[in-house]
């Protein structure tokens, strides 16, 4: 035997014709209650209806015009959207077909040579211009420098001569 609370086991028993009794009694409470809202729900479609009628009787016939006309536009929306896909997709092929063409064809490879070829002359150029330009500033330094030790004899020999060598 289960365990249990004695005042669980010593309950009376219900009867079974009142608690059936009873269940027929919610059961005719809710259907009348759903049969109620039936009969309101109709007469809230038909005063829908009636409103609908008076307050714009081509309604109906607007929405489904504008339904179609919408779809047709979405549809023209695709197909646009898709042939500007394609299109995108026809000219990146086209450039990686130019771009491959431009660097792998045999007139390419020439050109490729000649700019490499140009580059390098260009390069050799440069560095012919700078070493020219670093002699030329070494020998001005060493005529600056010249000149600086010229001035520093003359200044010596010269007894009024405000040489700031002396003042240091």
């Amino acid at each position: 035997m289960l365990p249990c609370r004695q005042s669980i086991l010593n309950r009376r028993p219900r009867s079974a014709i009142a608690y059936a009794k009873n269940e027929e009694n919610i059961d005719k409470e809710y259907h009348d209650q759903l049969e109620l809202l039936k009969i309101q729900q109709e007469k809230y479609y038909m005063k829908e209806a009636e409103v609908k009628q008076r307050v714009s009787p081509n309604r109906d016939e607007t929405r489904r015009r504008q339904q179609e006309l919408k779809g047709c536009m979405e549809e023209q929306l695709k197909i646009k959207e898709s042939e500007r896909i394609r299109r995108a997709h026809e000219d990146h092929d086209l450039n990686c077909y130019n771009e491959y063409l431009s660097k792998f064809a045999p007139h390419s490879l020439n050109h490729d040579m000649g700019r490499i070829q140009h580059k390098k002359d260009y390069l050799k150029q440069l560095m012919e211009d700078n070493i020219r330009v670093a002699e030329m500033k070494r020998e001005l330094e060493k005529k600056e420098k010249q000149r600086e030790i010229e001035l520093d004899h003359i200044r010596a020999k010269t007894p009024c001569c405000w040489n700031r060598r002396h003042y240091i």
